[in-house]
């Protein structure tokens, strides 16, 4: 187990969206594990792995791995596994690669998401002035294993090759535990060194990468996942938490001023007006979910202690005077005053 993994007194349910981990329970069966064993690993939570709501706690699928490293005398098979489920990646949340125009894009997307699916590690991008870095980082409370650190730098490594014309750069990756038979076929499993007992668990690049147009090696990989993206398109827009979807992919692009209207009808392929029709029937409007996303996003942010000029950007907002209305209209007083009694 990684040094930073140790479970505090309390326990904390740490948990693991589903979907995610059904593509990694078909790639074991398709090796050939048997599902008896999953299912009895698994348990309640088996008949509910395509339930994209449902999550599983993350020490169920720490469980699961260790089974089949075992079944199959493989110590190979987590990283082989992430490597894997790029594919399927692609599928799934091909309708989000196409709003990632650059690997800076890209990453960010691959953070929130982190975040999302998965509670047991935590990822940042570190920016370097010739090196960067993808990191995860695995909070204390966490029982987040070797295992699953393998898997998921794998599946983002591998994905990055897949959507990433990087020519001369190359990425490598920085495991802190060591895997002597992973260090041992690394070579036969990807084009990428991998390196164990380091400072982090890391996927490395040259910091010129972040600025790379994203362009798929294999056009057909994308090509065949258009029926999947459309239908996994439809399922999203059906269901009763559109508002959180649209806050979502609003909180995402604040930054760069595009999370108006017309940009996220248009990334969910609606127009305007059904848009609208859909928040409505939530109860809700546009200007409710982005004012919403605006605040929720002050929260994550303020404790880096930016100044109102580059919070009235990171928010979206079209000017500092803005900003500092809407900031006293959430907090119930003046910018400088809220944090004036903070530091007194």
């Amino acid at each position: 187990m990684p040094n930073q993994v140790n479970q505090d007194s309390t326990d904390v349910l740490v948990t693991g969206l589903s979907t995610s981990i059904l593509r990694h329970v078909k790639y074991w069966l398709s090796l050939g594990f048997p599902e008896n064993e999953l299912k009895a690993i698994y348990g309640e939570h088996y008949d509910n792995l395509n339930n994209w709501r449902y999550r599983v706690p993350i020490t169920v699928t720490g469980e699961a791995l260790e089974a089949v490293t075992r079944y199959f005398d493989d110590a190979t098979i987590a990283f082989k596994t992430g490597l894997d489920i790029s594919y399927s990646s692609i599928q799934v949340f091909g309708h989000l690669l196409l709003t990632c125009p650059t690997v800076r894009d890209f990453i960010v997307m691959a953070i929130q998401f982190q975040h999302i699916a998965t509670q047991g590690c935590q990822a940042v991008l570190k920016e370097g002035s010739d090196v960067s870095s993808y990191d995860l980082i695995v909070p204390s409370y966490s029982r987040f294993n070797n295992h699953q650190i393998e898997l998921t730098i794998g599946a983002i490594s591998k994905l990055l090759g897949e959507v990433v014309d990087y020519g001369p750069y190359q990425l490598r990756v920085h495991f802190q535990h060591e895997n002597a038979e992973l260090q041992e076929k690394a070579s036969e499993l990807s084009d990428m060194p991998l390196l164990f007992g380091q400072s982090e668990n890391s996927i490395l690049f040259n910091t010129e990468m972040l600025a790379l147009n994203i362009n798929f090696h294999d056009e057909s990989v994308f090509e065949t996942s258009k029926a999947a993206i459309r239908k996994r398109l439809k399922a999203l827009k059906s269901e009763s938490l559109f508002p959180e979807l649209c806050e979502s992919i609003i909180q995402q692009y604040l930054h760069n001023g595009s999370s108006n209207l017309d940009f996220v009808a248009e990334l969910l392929q609606l127009s305007r007006r059904t848009l609208q029709m859909r928040l409505t029937a939530q109860n809700t409007n546009f200007r409710k979910v982005l004012d919403n996303a605006r605040k929720n996003k002050l929260e994550k942010i303020l404790a880096t202690e930016l100044s109102e000029t580059i919070l009235a950007k990171e928010l979206g907002f079209s000017s500092e005077n803005a900003f500092l209305e809407s900031f006293e209209r959430w907090k119930g007083m003046p910018f400088r005053q809220y944090f004036n009694r903070l530091n007194t």
